[in-house]
């Protein structure tokens, strides 16, 4: 059986003279390695996710998505303070942001701040009309305050807004239980 092998044809390949010397590959490997020396050294830096936005809040101005998620990686490290001290810049940048009112409540409940939690948590559900997650949030802290049926109502109204958020479920149950039904 004869082969039928198409041979490439290199004389219609036109190298620019650089590269039919051998100058242009050892530029090519020098940048690319450059560039794999620099994304090491920089992912170095970058070594989580509050060396990454601390260094996003610093590198630019105003920006309330970089502080929330600077004070999101502080809160979740338990540097409380230093977090509600980031969201309140966030919020003072974006008073409007849905995402910096419900962890800022968050981290005031976890330092049982509760009123000053429940205010944004409410401010989230007015921000978010349409949101479970700022009632099925409200319900710990009204039950950590004592207010058990207040607290069944948020969870009634999370479970309305989002059937399927076990979180207001399992609430909803610690405060019936709380008030003996």
């Amino acid at each position: 059986v004869p082969s039928h092998r198409v041979e490439p044809r290199t004389d219609l390949i036109h190298w620019p003279v650089a590269q039919r010397s051998g100058e242009l590959l050892p530029d090519i490997l020098k940048h690319v390695l450059s560039i794999g020396i620099a994304a090491h050294t920089q992912v170095g830096t970058w070594r989580d996710r509050h060396t990454l936005f601390a260094h996003a809040v610093a590198m630019t101005r105003g920006n309330s998505l970089a502080l929330g998620n600077l004070a999101d990686a502080l809160r979740n490290a338990g540097r409380l303070d230093e977090a509600l001290a980031r969201y309140a810049e966030a919020l003072a940048i974006d008073p409007a942001s849905y995402e910096a009112h419900v962890n800022m409540g968050i981290a005031l409940s976890r330092t049982r701040r509760l009123e000053e939690a429940l205010a944004h948590y409410r401010e989230a559900a007015r921000i978010r009309p349409a949101a479970a997650m700022p009632h099925y949030n409200m319900a710990p802290t009204l039950i950590e305050a004592g207010r058990f049926p207040e607290a069944v109502k948020a969870c009634e109204r999370a479970v309305a807004l989002d059937p399927s958020a076990w979180e207001a479920h399992y609430n909803m149950g610690l405060a019936l239980a709380r008030l003996g039904q």
